[in-house]
């Protein structure tokens, strides 16, 4: 069945459904509240699916097997509202009137595409963050990791998240792009744009951003003529394509190519700086853990990377609608009805995963493929190379460079202050203080 954008209900209007069928007492909105406790209460009560009322109806995936069916059924579960649907046809008008050229088309994000149509953007993407373009950023890695570390270094206190997680991936970031250094603070600013005009919240900041995002399009249309075709940049191939014949990633269209280079900005930098500044803390809480980490320091960051994406996943899910009535956990979900497969949850599901809510770095289970952080089927996320890469080596230079690191005490609130977002999960900030054993390799 394919499945188009004009088949499916505009944002926000979706099937009635009477929530005593889930037998739901409370409920939860990311946006506004870290859902973790709740979703764990959910599923030691037995509840694999929960229907939210703050969500507008949607239906809350929580069970590891579950979330694999969701995932695994794109043709029942579509994606196409993945990102809220095509900004022109469902923004408020207000915010309409704001957005830029490019946004006035029905541009996508890749995850927002159903079969058929997915297979030529999927292999563009595939493409262009490949082995063989990720790996040759290792070095550059592995280098910012050492700089920022070494500043840090130099400190009573910092920020672990502002002045290190974040600069570490947007600079990394920009050299998979090829985007100038000197650009970073520019694109990363207009990246949070696209990330308020596409996310559920109020019309004044979305209409703001989308006159900011007027400014980065003729940024873009400029920089962009200098992408040259063949190039080593991942825009090279979403703007020229790469190969010929059968197996050959296709070239995006124009205002594709402008809306993904911060779409996709977004997503490869916002949930890697929760991974490193969420394995940290996991760290740094329980000082045995750090200790044991620093004895094997990239070995054991590999484990400890891998344990935070199992444990509190940065990226919660996207949203799914159903194209026909369907079967989950015992509820018939109607057609039309916004579901929403959290990856959170179905990586702490307790009849899966032994002592699945205790962060255990050293488990047997702690596997690359034994969760769904990553997320499962035709929409896997295809930058995971370069997000283990990052989280791996940042950790592993903070054990080796700041042996003394510790969490900041006094005016710093414990547990630190999570980021409310429907899409992603992470702290806001990490307050540390580096120590005076700090040493700094060149």
């Amino acid at each position: 069945m394919e499945n188009s954008l004009n088949s499916l209900p505009p944002t926000g209007r979706w099937e009635a459904v009477d929530m005593a069928r889930t037998g739901t007492d409370a409920d939860i909105d990311p946006a506004v509240e870290d859902p973790t406790p709740q979703l764990d209460a959910w599923r030691r009560d037995g509840r694999r699916v929960v229907r939210s009322e703050a969500m507008g109806g949607a239906w809350l995936v929580l069970g590891h097997p579950e979330v694999r069916a969701v995932l695994d059924d794109p043709e029942t579960f579509s994606s196409a509202y993945a990102l809220g649907g095509p900004p022109a046809r469902t923004l408020p008008p207000a915010v309409v009137a704001e957005l830029p050229a490019f946004l006035r088309e029905d541009v996508s994000g890749v995850v927002d595409v159903d079969l058929p149509d997915h297979d030529a953007p999927r292999a563009t993407v595939l493409a262009a963050w490949s082995g063989p373009r990720v790996k040759p950023l290792a070095g550059t890695v592995r280098a910012l990791a050492r700089e920022l570390a070494a500043a840090l270094a130099s400190r009573e206190r910092a920020d672990l998240v502002a002045d290190y997680a974040l600069p570490l991936v947007h600079r990394t970031m920009a050299a998979a792009m090829r985007v100038p250094e000197a650009e970073v603070p520019r694109v990363a600013a207009w990246a949070q744009d696209m990330a308020t005009v596409l996310s559920p919240g109020p019309e004044e900041p979305k209409a703001e951003a989308a006159r900011r995002l007027r400014e980065y399009e003729r940024w873009a249309a400029a920089f962009l003529r200098t992408v040259p075709p063949g190039g080593e940049g991942v825009l090279s191939v979403y703007l020229h394509g790469q190969g010929e014949g059968p197996g050959a990633a296709p070239p995006m269209t124009y205002a594709n190519v402008v809306h993904n280079l911060l779409v996709h900005w977004v997503a490869g930098t916002v949930t890697t700086a929760h991974a490193i500044s969420g394995t940290c803390y996991e760290l740094l809480r329980r000082r045995e853990l750090w200790e044991w980490a620093r004895q094997a320091p990239h070995e054991r960051a590999r484990h400890a990377v891998e344990e935070t994406f199992r444990h509190a996943a940065p990226h919660r899910g996207l949203v799914r609608v159903t194209t026909r009535e369907c079967p989950l956990a015992g509820h018939a979900v109607p057609a039309g009805s916004m579901v929403f497969p959290l990856l959170g949850s179905a990586n702490r599901d307790e009849t899966r995963v032994r002592d699945a809510l205790t962060f255990d770095p050293d488990r047997p289970e702690a596997t690359p493929h034994g969760h769904l952080a990553f997320g499962h089927g035709v929409h896997a996320c295809p930058g995971a190379n370069l997000a283990r890469l990052e989280a791996r080596t940042a950790v592993a230079e903070l054990l080796t460079a700041l042996p003394d690191l510790a969490l900041a005490e006094g005016d710093g609130e414990l547990p630190p202050p999570r980021l409310p977002s429907l899409h992603f999960d992470g702290l806001a900030a990490l307050p540390v203080e580096p120590g005076n054993g700090g040493r700094v390799e060149a």
